[in-house]
């Protein structure tokens, strides 16, 4: 039978309160949430939901047409990259889909890792949108809406998604 357990943990603050002092390549301190569930299509909401909550942690309070724009296209790139890995990876019969979400005020990256059956990401090619397609359009939705796309087969295999933000007055806004 499947474990149906899922977990998620933070790791700006430890038990005690502190702030974690994890920093970027570049020395910018990162945030992270931790986001572990069943490679289920019923969880695939509750993946986006965790993407879009971290989304608004990253960039400018108030909502505007730019920060829903950032949010829903990571959203998109996220569950797209979901639904094949329980589709294609795991091939509908169950497994482990773990999320870690790092972010700060420049950009937010999910990985997505799963022990299904790895493919070749980089192999799938550009569409031409002028004609119908069978294949490849998840892969293509994937890397319209984030900067960066990065695969590496595993186990586990691991899916790297990383969508910047612009700054704007000294605030984050969310834009491409």
């Amino acid at each position: 039978m499947q474990d149906k357990k899922i977990r998620l943990a933070s790791s700006t603050e430890n038990g005690a309160g502190s702030r974690d002092q994890r920093r970027s390549a570049e020395g910018r301190t990162l945030s992270s949430v931790l986001l572990r569930v069943p490679a289920g299509l019923a969880y695939r909401e509750l993946a986006c939901r965790t993407v879009s909550t971290v989304c608004k942690m990253c960039v400018a309070v108030e909502s505007t047409v730019a920060t829903r724009r950032f949010s829903n296209e990571l959203m998109s790139a996220v569950g797209e990259a979901f639904n094949n890995i329980v589709i294609h990876a795991y091939g509908g019969r169950g497994g482990t889909i773990e999320l870690r979400l790092t972010y700060d005020e420049e950009q937010v990256t999910v990985e997505l890792l799963d022990d299904g059956v790895p493919f070749d990401f980089d192999g799938v090619p550009e569409l031409d949108l002028r004609s119908a397609h069978e294949k490849g359009m998840g892969v293509h939705i994937i890397r319209s809406f984030v900067d960066e796309a990065q695969y590496r087969p595993g186990p586990p295999n691991v899916l790297a998604l990383t969508k910047r933000t612009m700054f704007a007055g000294g605030r984050a806004v969310a834009c491409r």
